[in-house]
């Protein structure tokens, strides 16, 4: 499932690669404009705000959604499960 999908709210693409990675799918921010893996939902969540600050629509709920799972497995990492 994505983060962010491309649409009139969103330029921005984001979604978990089948090989574990954080995929930004044809990255407007990249040097190439390809795609950029990010190997940490702290480091997707960053890479959205650069998106942000680069003038990119992103979905709130896309870093709502990150946020959330971030809290999640520090909570499990740090034997807070509830």
């Amino acid at each position: 499932m994505s983060y962010c999908r491309f649409g009139k709210d969103s330029d921005v693409y984001m979604y978990m690669h089948v090989l574990g990675h954080i995929d930004c799918c044809g990255c407007s921010i990249s040097q190439d404009g390809l795609s950029v893996a990010l190997y940490s939902k702290t480091d997707a969540l960053f890479h959205l705000v650069e998106h942000i600050i680069a003038g990119d629509a992103v979905l709130p709920r896309a870093l709502s959604r990150l946020l959330n799972e971030i809290r999640e497995e520090r909570k499990v990492n740090n034997g807070n499960e509830s």
